[in-house]
């Protein structure tokens, strides 16, 4: 190409006329598109081919764990797992997602327990504030769960949500408590120090002394939370998947509590009427926090690394630890190394993030880390390319601040059997923890087949490095949070909620857009040809496809080094990979346009300038913009359409 590709050439610029007549020029080359066209219609068919696959167990030993027929041991949706299912107290049975409300009357498994805390109604007293706010007390030491999202101010005591201790402060903390996954609850408590300072001071900048405040409760400001990526989210989820994830329901009759719900739109738990799953702690969780503060004592950095089978639990255990230690720390590190069932961000990336605000609600609604870094796997299934999954882990794990006493928390796969315990495995030999969680289900065929101890691992050889690392960690094994008592299996006729994980990633994806400016909104940059090198990541595709492939697709931005990349021939197009390269992540963006006359590509993306200036290499992979979304960008303006 003659020219060095240290840096990129993005040019900012209004690209809507330009754009527009890319589409007429890209028409007028039907022998250049249709080559196009057949690899971009390829790369769908696979994708639908991935997303209809089934489930096979397949036990291979360490010595075939690279053999390449092994990518059909796992189904896309394994990696992808709903850690919510057995990290909930479930108490009914629905087998259809269409018409689910949370009025049908409950099989009330755990309404016992719940009915022991007393009738909702009867640990709630408000008083109306205004159409969105309400000043809320609560009975001490009692769980009142909900379906909805608010903001919570605590003006007198502390309340309790999934490890988290909200305590009386000036700020609002977002709570989300969706459909679909285990509701959460706020339980209060006053503390022996606990003062009504600040109720008092808000009491009388609110002019209230008429209301009647109870000495032995907690009191509370809440208000109706409502951003525009819920609006979004639900306004773009395919029909048979609108799921209410959010607002008040319609439940028979009225109480005390209903203007509350009305206020606030949400709905309160009441275990006659409603039939739902909660989340519940599990018995032996404190453990794992115990050994977490013994290290930190010990003037060492604690790693926890969570570990089990699809729906045992991993997930509500780390957010809940991440929670409890919140409380004490300012920050913490999190790896998360699921790229079907991020914590934070897309499917499809792997990363490394600075912690420093609580998670409560599920992973599309948490709050932006601090800091990230990611690196593209491309896809949500490991098994495809298990090689490149482990060079992307062994990145991420070298990006780790030297000499930190952060304490680093790990998410991993659910995937445990065959390939899938070769390659968490060796995630605990790379990350080297100080404890493993081990969560283990009654359900066998969800286990790991050894218990991961340190005499396990170092038996075993790994398939990715000639020498196994001495490894010195202590292993908790917990009882996963149980199912329903006459539950026989992980399938959606035994699980209240959302079990189709193509669904899950398709609200991941939906909530990350709607909190950016939903592409449409975003910066476009014209890109010319010879300035990057193009790549697609699991897929064979004819150099001159390239373009169609990555056309309405997001695509990572990186910067590559120069020796893997193989110059165009002519010095005015785009350049290739010479093979997949692990890189850090510069950001990503959505190809919006081609205009082959000009030889430029229309990219939408947020990604600072600083960053842009670094990148020279455009990757796309499986992970795509949900197909409702696709439909509505390819009639704009922007986007050059292919020849039909």
């Amino acid at each position: 190409m003659g020219k060095k590709r240290g840096k990129s050439m993005f040019e900012e610029k209004d690209v809507k006329e330009s754009a527009a007549n890319g589409s007429k020029k890209l028409k007028e080359k039907p022998d250049h598109t249709e080559s196009e066209m057949d690899a971009n219609t390829d790369i769908d068919n696979n994708k639908e081919n991935m997303d209809s696959a089934t489930t096979t167990d397949v036990e291979v030993s360490n010595d075939d764990c690279m053999d390449d027929s092994l990518v059909d041991a796992q189904q896309d949706d394994d990696s992808s797992d709903d850690d919510e299912d057995e990290g909930a107290a479930n108490t009914s049975e629905v087998s259809d997602l269409e018409g689910l409300s949370l009025g049908q009357i409950a099989r009330e498994e755990d309404e016992d327990r719940l009915r022991g805390d007393g009738e909702p109604s009867d640990l709630v007293s408000y008083t109306l504030l205004s159409n969105n706010r309400a000043l809320v007390q609560l009975v001490c030491h009692k769980e009142i769960y909900f379906k909805g999202s608010m903001q919570i101010m605590v003006l007198k005591g502390c309340v309790s949500c999934q490890g988290y201790k909200i305590n009386p402060g000036d700020k609002f903390v977002n709570v989300y408590s969706p459909r679909g996954h285990s509701l959460l609850s706020l339980r209060a408590s006053l503390e022996s120090s606990s003062d009504d300072n600040r109720l008092q001071n808000f009491i009388k900048d609110e002019k209230l002394q008429d209301i009647e405040i109870v000495a032995d409760r907690v009191t509370i400001l809440a208000r109706k939370l409502s951003e525009p990526w819920m609006e979004y989210m639900n306004k773009n989820l395919k029909k048979a998947e609108k799921l209410s994830l959010f607002g008040q329901d319609n439940i028979r009759g009225t109480d005390s509590l209903t203007e509350l719900e009305k206020c606030l739109n949400m709905t309160v738990f009441r275990p006659h009427k409603i039939s739902t799953k909660l989340w519940k702690k599990g018995e032996d969780w404190d453990v794992a926090l115990t050994s977490v503060e013994i290290t930190k004592k010990n003037d060492q950095q604690p790693r926890v690394v969570a570990t089990g089978g699809k729906g045992t639990g991993k997930s509500s255990f780390l957010r809940w630890l991440t929670n409890e230690l919140l409380n004490t720390s300012p920050e913490l590190l999190f790896l998360d190394l699921d790229p079907g069932q991020r914590e934070f961000g897309l499917p499809g990336y792997i990363s490394l993030s600075l912690i420093v605000k609580p998670v409560l609600g599920p992973n599309f609604c948490q709050p932006e880390p601090k800091w990230e870094k990611s690196v593209y796997f491309g896809d949500i299934n490991v098994g495809n390319n298990p090689r490149r999954y482990i060079e992307c882990v062994s990145l991420l794990v070298k990006s780790l601040p030297e000499a930190s006493k952060t304490p680093l928390l790990v998410n991993t796969m659910g995937w445990c059997q065959g390939l899938g315990l070769s390659l968490n495995t060796e995630i605990i030999r790379k990350v080297k923890p100080t404890v493993v969680v081990q969560l283990n289900s009654r359900f066998k065929k969800k286990n790991y087949a050894h218990s991961l101890s340190c005499e396990y691992l170092m038996s075993k050889p790994s398939s990715w490095t000639h020498k196994t690392p001495k490894l010195s960690y202590s292993l908790l094994e917990f009882n996963a949070v149980p199912e329903r008592k006459d539950a026989i299996a992980m399938t959606s006729k035994h699980s209240w909620g959302i079990p189709q994980a193509s669904i899950l990633r398709d609200i991941q994806t939906l909530a990350w857009m709607g909190r950016r400016a939903q592409f449409k909104d975003l910066p476009v940059y014209s890109v010319p040809y010879a300035s990057v090198a193009l790549h697609v990541m699991h897929e064979k595709v004819p150099d001159r496809g390239l373009l169609a492939a990555l056309a309405y697709r997001i695509v990572d931005l990186c910067s590559v080094p120069e020796d893997k990349i193989l110059p165009a021939k002519d010095r005015e197009s785009y350049s290739i990979l010479e093979s997949s390269c692990v890189t850090l992540s510069c950001g990503l963006g959505l190809v919006r346009g081609v205009d082959t006359d000009s030889k430029l590509i229309f990219l939408a993306t947020d990604c600072p300038q600083e960053k842009l200036k670094q990148v020279n290499c455009l990757v796309g992979g499986h992970l795509s913009i949900p197909d409702q979304i696709q439909k509505l960008q390819k009639s704009g303006a922007y986007l050059a359409p292919l020849d039909k």
